[in-house]
């Protein structure tokens, strides 16, 4: 049953639309940093290197290219963690290179030695790795190429250079005696050197690389639930970035406008052809006949209600009428290549104006998004509206982030408080220092071409043309778009039917009022309703549309680099 609503007054053909109200902010869209989504990403720029030299490279030290909307967390907080963490593997590649260019100066043999006694180390870990491989695929069926031929290429790797080392360590000692005169039988002076190479080559190897992995790993562990992170140093990008992710403008890269804001559910849309309501006639005529020549109302008019309606859900009083944590703003997306300006903000006139006048590369969307479970999981319903053609355009998008990676969530484990993971994390950067060693000359060389390539930048050309756009979103660098329970499953198909329901409801209500037959608005909403996001164990809709949440499968959260 609908009822007109008493504020939506009659509008006579050719009359303008009167002054819109004031674009309202349903809930508190400040990001939340100590929602669990922060936390998870804090810790994810510990324990994923990959994740926080993405997040630096694509974001932080892209001043010239806008930021993706960050839902549900704080941006530049986490930025913020990925720059401490950066800092502590930095000293960590730069403290094994001088110890072993200490040790090539002291003891070139004993160096050699010490290499090859750890590439052997680790090609044994490699074949270890291997077999716990072979025997889980065994076992389970599950099988992870990727795993599989990396520990490979490892053990082989580090079998030649073990080899290699070995060979190449003996005869070096011997000419660096005979050089010395050193007298045939004196070994001592042959044992000295081969000590301080190998004491210095086992510093280099093994220690920086342990010492690192427990600091990032104390660091992670602050961000658990109820932990106190130590606060990061603030920068001038820090404070640009919290501006940039609070603006209602995205302006975006590539295919999706829609970036940060996940997988996407479902999109349906329509268009209602512009004529009055049979029963206006006392006798009946065609749809060309009672076709408006001038549309009785305005979009915007017909967005602020909706807005309003909508928004309602966020601040009523009673428990059962509230929708929380629910917000409802109005967004511009722009191409990136369209624009010349990096404006996270648009103004109230410039939105209206994009609401007339529906540009190429520029669209207006009602946002309507519920962040649950403290940031973890935000489902957000776009609405856009266009009158064209005489003629309302209207599409529905629907789209949910997951929870971070069970990586991530791994501080929230009970199995992460006191010692014992202290040791955990010690053991397996022990395992793995031989290759974070080798992989160091290569991330040095990284870090000093990146720095060198940002000073020498010149400021981005301001001309149409240049994709200016946000390539990536850190949010969804960290979710590999699985849910953690079928709550939250739930949670996300019930969102968004209430506000797909309500929409729905404003939308037919506004028309009814403004005389519009609604025959056909009837019986393409129900399509809208009806559509199903849960089936068959995956969030998706019944089009089949190929990006779906699936359920989790891992029986806990695991630590690693990723």
């Amino acid at each position: 049953m609908t009822t007109a609503p008493s504020e939506l007054p009659a509008r006579g053909p050719g009359q303008q639309p009167g002054p819109t109200a004031p674009i309202a902010i349903a809930g508190n869209l400040s990001p939340v940093a100590s929602s669990s989504a922060t936390r998870h990403l804090n810790a994810g720029a510990y324990l994923d290197e990959r994740f926080c030299r993405r997040s630096l490279d694509e974001v932080y030290h892209q001043p010239g290219r806008a930021v993706a909307p960050s839902f549900g967390f704080d941006l530049s907080v986490v930025l913020g963690h990925c720059l401490r963490a950066d800092r502590i593997n930095l000293i960590r590649d730069v403290a094994s290179i001088v110890l072993l260019v200490m040790a090539a100066c002291l003891g070139a043999p004993g160096l050699l030695f010490g290499l090859g006694v750890a590439a052997a180390g680790y090609s044994l870990v490699a074949v270890w790795r291997i077999l716990v491989e072979v025997a889980r695929w065994q076992l389970t069926d599950e099988v992870s190429p990727k795993r599989l031929i990396g520990n490979g290429l490892a053990a082989v790797l580090g079998s030649l250079v073990s080899a290699l080392a070995f060979l190449t360590a003996l005869p070096i000692a011997g000419l660096l005696a005979v050089s010395a005169g050193v007298e045939p039988g004196d070994a001592s002076a042959v044992l000295a050197l081969f000590g301080v190479g190998v004491t210095l080559t086992f510093a280099a190897v093994f220690g920086p690389p342990v010492v690192a992995e427990l600091v990032k790993w104390r660091y992670a562990t602050e961000n658990g639930p109820g932990g106190q992170p130590t606060l990061v140093h603030q920068t001038v990008r820090m404070n640009e970035l919290r501006n940039q992710q609070e603006g209602n403008t995205t302006i975006f890269s590539g295919y999706s406008p829609f970036i940060g804001s996940g997988v996407r559910l479902s999109t349906e849309g329509f268009a209602l052809r512009m004529v009055g309501g049979a029963e206006d006639f006392e006798e009946p005529r065609p749809e060309g006949e009672r076709e408006y020549q001038e549309v009785p109302f305005a979009a915007v008019d017909l967005i602020a209600h909706v807005e309003r309606s909508v928004g309602e859900l966020a601040f009523a009083s009673d428990p059962e009428h509230r929708l929380a944590g629910l917000t409802v703003t109005r967004r511009i997306f722009t191409a990136g290549s369209e624009t010349t300006q990096l404006k996270s903000r648009t103004s109230a006139s410039d939105v209206e104006r994009f609401i007339r006048e529906p540009a190429d590369a520029n669209r207006h969307y009602l946002a309507c998004q519920v962040n649950s479970w403290d940031g973890e999981l935000v489902t957000t319903v776009y609405v856009h509206y266009a009158l064209q053609g005489r003629a309302l355009y209207f599409e529905v998008d629907t789209f949910a982030l997951a929870p971070c990676r069970d990586e991530f969530r791994v501080v929230d484990d009970v199995s992460s408080i006191g010692a014992v993971p202290y040791l955990k994390v010690g053991w397996r950067a022990l395992m793995d220092a031989p290759a974070t060693v080798a992989a160091a000359p290569r991330s040095l060389f990284r870090a000093g071409w990146r720095a060198l390539t940002r000073r020498l930048s010149v400021p981005a050309d301001p001309r149409r043309g240049f994709d200016r756009g946000a390539r990536i979103s850190v949010r969804e660098m960290a979710t590999l778009d699985i849910v953690r329970n079928d709550f939250q499953m739930q949670d996300v198909a019930k969102h968004k039917k209430i506000i797909t329901r309500r929409i729905v409801a404003a939308t037919l209500d506004f028309l009814v009022t403004r005389g519009v037959d609604v025959t056909e608005f009837r019986q393409s909403s129900r399509v809208l309703i009806n559509s199903g996001i849960y089936a068959g164990g995956n969030i998706g809709d019944i089009s089949g549309i190929s990006n779906s949440f699936v359920p989790a499968t891992s029986s806990g959260p695991t630590a690693g680099k990723g």
